[in-house]
């Protein structure tokens, strides 16, 4: 869903990106990712649908969604408990309180000024058909979140959107999370 400020988070085609808060910061598999992201999705929205007192669940969803995790890579990184999926099809990862996921913005009553201090480069009007590029030729989260923040990858493959080096752009991109990974 395309909006002015979050068209890089959300740009569509199955891609999306939650990399500021911590989406790839897991020592764990892309399966072991996609279960944590599946059961906090699950654990948020039946916490939510249990009860009036907004204020009350969310600060419980926070523990809660705390203890539905995996180690982290970097522990001085950010790793927030409510990056998951956002969707019932489990394609779109995102922050459960943005309101793109809700009628409402949950940040203002729990994390806004987490959430406000970040500015990602990519999310800016000049790299826009290039969002939209990559958002189209990855297809996916997991990806597409790595890429859009490599310039040298996101150059790749939107000059040669190839298959092969499709394919090449996404192993470069995880062997440099691995290689970061490793230096904690």
């Amino acid at each position: 869903m395309y909006t002015p400020h979050n068209y890089a988070c959300q740009p569509g085609f199955n891609a999306s990106c939650a990399l500021c808060c911590g989406s790839h910061n897991y020592r764990g598999s892309y399966n072991e990712i996609d279960t944590l992201f599946r059961r906090r999705l699950q654990c948020f929205s039946n916490m939510l649908s249990c009860s009036n007192d907004l204020t009350a669940t969310l600060k419980a969803c926070f523990q809660e969604l705390s203890l539905i995790t995996l180690p982290p890579h970097d522990p001085h990184a950010t790793q927030c408990p409510f990056v998951a999926y956002t969707d019932t099809s489990y394609t779109t990862i995102g922050c459960l309180l943005y309101p793109y996921c809700n009628s409402f913005d949950y940040r203002s009553l729990f994390m806004g000024s987490i959430c406000n201090t970040f500015c990602c480069r990519v999310n800016s009007p000049e790299f826009y058909d290039k969002v939209k590029s990559v958002a189209k030729l990855c297809g996916d989260w997991y990806y597409y979140s790595l890429i859009i923040h490599d310039m040298k990858l996101v150059e790749t493959i939107v000059r040669t959107p190839t298959p092969d080096s499709i394919e090449t752009c996404k192993q470069n991109a995880v062997m440099k999370l691995l290689s970061f990974a490793t230096a904690f």
